[in-house]
């Protein structure tokens, strides 16, 4: 909920975010990535710090969508790690 004056409005009333597009009910966000369709729905990954509106404390965000419109955002995937680089860093894979 966020105040104007004296009224409390809903995240659908904030002029300030966007009306089509994935944002958090609160906190910083940034490279959005991953989106998988997966057991019906899209599911979409991105780093976040859900604590404050600034980089720290950085967590990797989750949210799905059946229609790639309306956004259900969940509960942070990874949360940080004592090794930053390992979250940050490009993936490398090693076959077995």
């Amino acid at each position: 909920m966020t105040l104007r004056g004296s009224k409390i409005m809903s995240m659908k009333q904030n002029i300030f975010r966007p009306k089509y597009h994935f944002s958090l009910k609160r906190g910083w966000i940034n490279d959005p990535n991953g989106l998988v369709w997966f057991q019906g729905k899209y599911h979409m990954y991105f780093q976040c710090n859900p604590y404050s509106n600034n980089w720290d404390k950085m967590h990797w965000g989750h949210a799905v969508s059946i229609d790639l419109i309306h956004w259900e955002e969940c509960k942070p995937v990874l949360i940080r790690m004592r090794y930053m680089r390992i979250m940050t860093e490009a993936a490398a894979f090693q076959d077995l």
